[in-house]
């Protein structure tokens, strides 16, 4: 999913205009394709081929990935069984996305490891840039900030019993 929302907003390119996706090398056990979607909220985030079509159509993570409308909507079911694995692994090692349009286009991204893993550690800032997008849609700004802040000063606390104030 990450490789796929770097390339969708790193290139711009309409999801529509997706021929295939091409993922080097995949997980074996998480390439599920479904023909009328999912049902199963455990299916959909277990399918690799699922999470990269809604990384494409809805870039932001959050609620919608598992909506069950979205499970199940036609654009992203298309745009799933495009999903081709060029190999597969247990788990580990470099991963490829290729995106090829209808026009010929190629566009490649590849990660060692996904974000936030101990080798591709996340910078403050990533952390609290990502916080605040998981966050915005039930927390108001002021309550984020102020759980950022927090957060990132916890070892300057006696008492941390005040942090629950900002998720409710």
């Amino acid at each position: 999913a990450e490789l796929a929302r770097n390339l969708i907003n790193k290139y711009k390119f309409n999801p529509d205009d997706v021929e295939e996706i091409i993922i080097r090398p995949s997980v074996a056990f998480r390439h599920w394709y479904s023909d009328w979607g999912y049902k199963s909220v455990t299916q959909a985030q277990f399918s690799i081929p699922y999470c990269t079509a809604c990384a494409m159509y809805h870039p932001e993570p959050g609620a919608i990935w598992y909506q069950p409308e979205t499970m199940v909507d036609p654009k992203i079911v298309a745009l799933m069984n495009k999903v081709k694995a060029d190999g597969f692994v247990k788990m580990g090692g470099n991963k490829f996305m290729t995106v090829r349009l209808k026009d010929g286009t190629e566009y490649t991204e590849s990660l060692f490891t996904h974000p936030g893993h101990p080798s591709y550690m996340l910078t403050r800032d990533e952390f609290k840039d990502d916080f605040r997008m998981l966050t915005r849609y039930v927390l108001t700004p002021k309550k984020i900030e102020g759980a950022i802040e927090t957060i990132c000063h916890l070892d300057e606390y006696d008492d941390v019993s005040g942090l629950p104030q900002y998720f409710h």
